[in-house]
């Protein structure tokens, strides 16, 4: 046995070179099917998982047909390098055509799977050339080698892109009214600070409307919660109509909604178009409601609050804010109300 003959030596039952080399193989022909099988599944195209199997099956009983019973290296080595570098060049290009917002390791990838298939195929012409065969069966280790490492950094790369999408869709669940699709208070609190800082860079101020539905709960009781919700999502609907998008509009409570209106003038001005648009809030929520096939009215209470006159932190103008609107309420409901400087 030659020094180059190491690999099959070493793979070799009973030190049979001839025999060491078809294992050899046939581990390649099982490497080259499941990474084949892998790597359509990766990028979500159907899978030929039998037609794959029952090909590289065939391979094999071939490949030890021969290598035991009747050896003949041009018979075992045709159908392996046809096998072994049809699929690694053919996933080559399916994944050259179909991986979007390619990272360096996707690149990496196809150009290993390129080298593989094309080294594949030149097996059975360049095998018995005495001073390549080393060269081969090192080259070939070493690509599958590099392949594997590229494959584990690429899905470790998906793994933590996975987390960081879950984590995200996560934080964004958390801070949603799963009803209305509103922000929740963790949503207010979060984003008050910001647009309390943009206000006041700007010189600016920031109003807090604090709106409560009227006489909601009897039209809950009366017609039941499936009735309440679907007035709940109109009413946020009609809300999110009637503000900008750089306004924050939660929903904190059952019936009780708030709205942060940002980039607010001082003085009468920025007064006015506050009450404007609380006035305009209060005309969409009584706009006409469809409960059960009856149509139907319901109010609101707001009070308002404004940054810095009754507070400047998200705690004392909702405080101010809500204060408010009890006042709106005790003066007959469907109101509106601002906060006093002493609220």
């Amino acid at each position: 046995v030659q020094h180059h003959d190491w690999l099959p030596t070493f793979l070799a039952m009973a030190g049979d070179p001839a025999r060491g080399e078809a294992v050899y193989n046939a581990l390649f022909i099982v490497f080259a099917a499941n990474l084949y099988l892998g790597g359509r599944s990766f990028l979500r195209l159907s899978l030929p998982v039998r037609t794959t199997y029952f090909a590289g099956a065939a391979i094999l009983a071939w490949l030890f047909a021969f290598s035991s019973y009747a050896p003949n290296f041009l018979a075992e080595a045709i159908p392996v390098a046809l096998f072994c570098g049809g699929l690694s060049l053919h996933l080559a290009w399916l994944w050259s055509r179909n991986v979007t917002h390619k990272a360096p390791v996707y690149y990496v990838i196809v150009a290993l799977l390129i080298v593989s298939g094309l080294h594949w195929l030149d097996y059975p012409l360049l095998r018995p050339v005495e001073w390549f065969a080393p060269i081969g069966f090192s080259l070939c280790a070493v690509t599958a080698s590099l392949l594997n490492a590229s494959l584990a950094a690429m899905l470790v790369r998906q793994f933590r892109s996975r987390m960081e999408a879950s984590e995200q869709a996560a934080i964004t669940k958390a801070h949603l009214d799963p009803l209305t699709g509103l922000g929740n208070r963790l949503a207010l609190d979060a984003q008050f600070e910001k647009v309390l800082a943009a206000s006041e860079r700007d010189g600016n101020r920031l109003a807090m409307l604090y709106i409560d539905l009227d006489h909601f709960k009897p039209i809950n009781d009366a017609h039941g919660h499936n009735v309440g919700d679907g007035l709940l999502v109109d009413i946020a609907n009609r809300l999110k109509a009637r503000f900008r998008n750089a306004d924050i509009i939660s929903r904190i409570g059952g019936d009780e909604f708030v709205v942060v209106l940002s980039g607010i003038a001082h003085g009468d001005i920025g007064y006015d178009h506050v009450l404007t648009t609380a006035n305009k809030a209060l005309v969409a929520i009584g706009e006409p409601l469809n409960v059960q096939g009856d149509t139907c009215s319901i109010s609101a209470s707001v009070g308002i609050g404004f940054t810095p006159d009754h507070g400047t932190t998200l705690k004392h103008l909702m405080l101010a804010a809500d204060k408010a609107m009890y006042q709106a309420k005790s003066q007959g409901k469907n109101a509106i109300y601002v906060a006093t400087t002493s609220s």
